[in-house]
């Protein structure tokens, strides 16, 4: 065995002796462990048995002073919310053991790596609540969001949509309420990011959570008890871009364009779709790249490529309840379709991330009763468990029948964080009178929403 392998596994061996209660933590910030000598720490602590060597340079600054890299896959040009180690070995450093040392790492704080990127999100957290966005939230902004990697023969985004929003909306509504729909993809299904945030793993249950590990050690929530983040906080100037990722495991990448601004003058706050191109790929899909050859596909001679595709779509979560046919057009956009999912989500609560769509197989009939209180499937005060069968196949990797369930809310959307559920404007938010669980900029849009089915809707619900 080589003598960096002996000094890897001595080092793995001090973290099982520290995780048994054999070794007491060093205290203080910068503490020098095995390894270079001329390696100390400016912020993180590392236990007395850490190869320093180990871990890249960026860990060994201050967070209050480092300056990332602009790169769209690993940092942003506003906040950072993560550092990628890179290699194996940097890996094994500071994630593989991690789980079997929870308590460990508790003395320190959590791992080096989630010392100094906790400390991150603290500093981009600051920023944000001390920024002077001046009018800008009270101006509307057109945005344009398109798919990568994914081009036309113009080499520009085969798959794109133009919307307006006011710069106060929230990012968690932009992403919940309106892009999500917007694309063509399924709401509270997969966890998202934005390049200056995301749903961190304790919010979200969404399947694909499971490979975060991949972009990140810690985010900048979209909204908590620190802060509600909108539109203005992430874009100031006519000609920014911002990354929104969606599906951690698939991974749907989509750039977002910041192309005018209007005056508050002439600023609305309503949600408007203004254009668009291309289809939407089909959930668990394998990501832009993979969606892009099978594209190729369909425009093949090969009837036997075609009708793999056209399977694989009419199987996915986004197309099962409107199948396509042969004849399908990957470059059709259908703007009223749009206009209407956009619309069915702002007249909604907003999703619950805590409990976010799965498939799940019953081992028994007695699966479907109610959950026990305190299992993570058991529904808050306000919440509900709802359950759907699904038929049996769904996305073709399953033999027997299953359901689709999702926790869902009974509760008013938060002013802070909510906007009007007819028209999406986030501004001067009042209340439904007699139900109080909907929300309005003002009365023309509390008036047109009434006679557009919130009259029933509100006859029959319960304060």
């Amino acid at each position: 065995m080589s003598d960096s392998s002996d000094d890897f596994l001595s080092g793995l061996r001090g973290r099982l002796r520290k995780g048994m209660g054999l070794m007491e933590p060093e205290t203080g910030y910068g503490t020098s462990a095995r390894g270079s000598t001329s390696r100390k720490a400016a912020y993180a602590r590392f236990h007395p048995e850490d190869d320093l060597d180990l871990y890249p340079k960026a860990f060994f600054s201050h967070p209050d002073t480092f300056k990332p890299q602009k790169d769209w896959l690993v940092t942003d040009t506003h906040i950072i919310t993560y550092v990628r180690t890179g290699g194996l070995l940097e890996q094994m450093a500071g994630n593989l053991y991690h789980p079997l040392l929870n308590k460990t790492y508790a003395d320190y704080g959590g791992t080096p790596e989630q010392q100094f990127v906790n400390r991150l999100v603290d500093v981009q957290i600051e920023k944000l609540s001390q920024m002077d966005l001046g009018d800008l939230q009270q101006r509307d902004f057109t945005l344009k969001v398109g798919m990568d990697n994914i081009p036309d023969k113009t080499n520009n985004p085969r798959i794109w949509r133009r919307f307006r929003v006011s710069g106060g909306l929230s990012i968690a509504a932009l992403s919940d309420k309106v892009i999500t729909p917007l694309m063509g993809w399924t709401r509270n299904y997969h966890g998202h990011a934005f390049t200056v945030s995301q749903i961190t793993l304790q919010e979200s249950t969404s399947i694909d959570v499971m490979h975060s590990h991949q972009f990140g050690y810690a985010v900048v929530p979209e909204k908590s008890n620190r802060g509600v983040w909108t539109v203005a906080h992430l874009l100031q100037a006519e000609g920014e871009e911002m990354m929104w990722r969606y599906d951690f495991g698939d991974i749907w990448d989509h750039m977002i364009t910041l192309e005018e601004i209007a005056p508050a003058s002439e600023s609305t706050g309503k949600v408007a779709v203004l254009d668009g191109a291309g289809a939407c790929p089909p959930e668990d899909g394998d990501g832009n790249l993979r969606w892009f050859f099978n594209i190729l596909k369909l425009e093949s001679d090969k009837p036997g490529y075609r009708s793999e595709v056209i399977s694989k779509i009419n199987n996915s979560m986004n197309y099962k309840d409107k199948p396509v046919s042969a004849d399908f057009d990957p470059d059709q956009f259908d703007i009223v379709e749009a206009r209407q999912r956009v619309h069915a989500a702002l007249a909604s609560p907003d999703s619950v991330t805590t409990g976010a769509k799965q498939f799940m197989v019953p081992l028994h009939p007695s699966a479907l009763d109610k959950p026990a209180p305190g299992t993570i499937f058991a529904p808050k005060k306000g919440q509900k468990l709802e359950r759907t069968w699904d038929g049996g196949q769904g996305d073709g990797t399953v033999d027997g029948p299953r359901f689709l369930q999702e926790m869902t809310t009974t509760k008013r959307d938060k002013k802070i964080s909510g906007c009007c559920w007819s028209c999406g404007c986030p501004h001067k938010l009042s209340a439904c009178g007699r139900c109080h669980k909907t929300l309005y900029c003002g009365k023309a849009c509390q008036k047109d929403h009434w006679s557009n089915g919130h009259r029933q809707q509100c006859k029959s619900s319960k304060r």
